[in-house]
């Protein structure tokens, strides 16, 4: 045994340690990594098991493109596209409702709830979490625009940083508890929270009501409040 090992510390050989960087860089940037093509073959394989929904869906409402979209969206918060069909099943039962990726995005979310929980539920079957206080959830409903991008959060930078620093907080005290840090609000302004938090907090899960599966407890440790807002 090496003297480290004797020591009580654990040893990790250098091409381990290697090989988890890489994988952990190839999770930062799958949305960047994902082209149309790659999404054209998983497209092709879900036509194997399911043809009618990527026949109904393809290309008359959607084209690859705003599939690749839509499946961006999801690998750049962590979420799996494993399961392509149910992805796909999601997108064609909303996308003659609207065409906007942002908002289909949120449906497969939805639809795919039970596999986003598992990445965050603890060992006791519980998934920690903070809240935003209503009055904080209607300060962020209320200042939510359309814009030539979409729909859009429009804060005041002083409020903005005001509003981080309150989540900073929070985050901090799930850390101290062991737990891994997930904010939990209403699906109207889920993504606009994770477009706040996603520079300052890139590893914040942001969960909406809609995506907690029906047998996971969810315990609410935290509320993020702000001094000024009722």
């Amino acid at each position: 045994r090496s003297l480290a090992e004797v020591a009580g510390y654990t040893v990790v050989d250098p091409i381990t340690v290697v090989i988890t960087h890489l994988t952990e860089l190839v999770r930062k940037h799958a949305a960047e990594l994902l082209t149309r093509e790659e999404t054209q073959e998983l497209v092709n394989a879900a036509k194997e098991s399911a043809p009618t929904v990527v026949a109904e869906l393809i290309p008359e409402v959607m084209g690859i493109g705003d599939i690749q979209k839509v499946l961006q969206n999801l690998l750049s918060e962590r979420v799996s596209i494993k399961d392509i069909v149910a992805i796909l099943e999601a997108i064609a039962d909303h996308a003659h409702a609207t065409k906007d990726t942002d908002v289909l995005t949120e449906y497969v979310r939805q639809r795919l709830a039970l596999a986003i929980c598992r990445q965050y539920v603890g060992v006791d079957g519980r998934i920690s979490v903070f809240a935003l206080d209503p009055s904080v959830e209607r300060l962020i409903t209320d200042n939510i625009r359309q814009t030539e991008l979409g729909a859009r959060l429009i804060l005041e930078p002083s409020l903005v940083q005001e509003l981080l620093r309150a989540i900073k907080g929070q985050i901090e005290d799930l850390s101290q508890r062991g737990c891994l840090p997930v904010a939990l609000v209403s699906p109207r302004i889920r993504l606009h929270v994770r477009r706040l938090v996603e520079q300052s907090f890139p590893m914040l899960a942001v969960l909406s009501y809609a995506e907690i599966a029906p047998d996971v407890i969810v315990d609410s440790v935290g509320m993020v409040k702000l001094r000024d807002v009722d």
